[in-house]
């Protein structure tokens, strides 16, 4: 993931075809006034679903090459990137 934080927006980006509720789970969480989350950049991991749907099955999740906790795993890190930047150290 990359994060860039420009006054009180921040773009967040990560590799692969996030699921749409990681993106939603981050920006509710969000320390910043403006948030854009985005998957497709720097190279691709293919898709990146949320833990219910490997219980519903599908294309995507028989093509994902990541576990069923990817997303939760995925919406930490995001927004512990994201408070990181928030209120930088001193």
């Amino acid at each position: 993931m990359q994060a860039i934080r420009i006054g009180s927006t921040v773009l967040l980006s990560i590799a692969g075809e996030p699921f749409i509720e990681i993106g939603q789970k981050i920006v509710e969480g969000s320390p910043f006034l403006h948030t854009c989350f985005s998957g497709y950049s720097n190279g691709g991991f293919g898709y990146i679903p949320v833990r219910e749907a490997f219980a519903e099955g599908g294309y995507e999740v028989c093509t994902s090459i990541f576990a069923e906790d990817v997303a939760d795993i995925v919406v930490r890190e995001g927004l512990e990137m994201l408070r990181s930047i928030a209120d930088p150290p001193d």
